[in-house]
């Protein structure tokens, strides 16, 4: 499963609906996860510790594909995205996520990932080019 989180979806339909503006950060923060997240963004649980650290990838033209398809829509990352090495356990890391800032912020969407990884000292975690799937569509449409 991955898609955005409740506030972003209201977010847009918000902006569309109601011309009601929002900031979009300037970058996403990648974060993983050892536990499932909540389509209300919560449980989302990420590792401490070990050299753990968000990755920032900057929103532009280079760094994701133009949005295709009509059922869902769909856009991907262009570049590998890697992780910090770890110095230590960071556990099983089940999810990855977007978030608005590199702590803390708000999740904006997030995804399982295919298959876990145990993350620790000599098992690095990089998302390769084009694994990321970011969808948008109606209910009729197949996630």
């Amino acid at each position: 499963m991955s898609g955005f989180v409740d506030t972003m979806e209201q977010s847009i339909l918000n902006l569309f609906l109601r011309t009601t503006a929002w900031t979009l950060p300037a970058a996403l923060h990648f974060g993983l996860s050892t536990t499932t997240p909540t389509e209300a963004a919560g449980n989302f649980t990420e590792p401490v510790g070990n050299n753990y650290a968000r990755v920032s990838v900057t929103r532009g033209t280079g760094e994701f594909t133009a949005a295709t398809g009509t059922a869902p829509a769909v856009a991907d990352n262009t570049n590998v995205i890697q992780f910090p090495v770890p110095s230590g356990a960071w556990g099983t890391i089940t999810h990855i996520g977007a978030f608005d800032a590199s702590s803390a912020g708000n999740l904006i969407w997030w995804a399982a990932l295919t298959t876990p990884q145990a993350a620790g000292t000599g098992n690095d975690v990089e998302v390769a080019a084009g694994a990321l799937d970011f969808k948008i569509g109606d209910p009729g449409d197949s996630f």
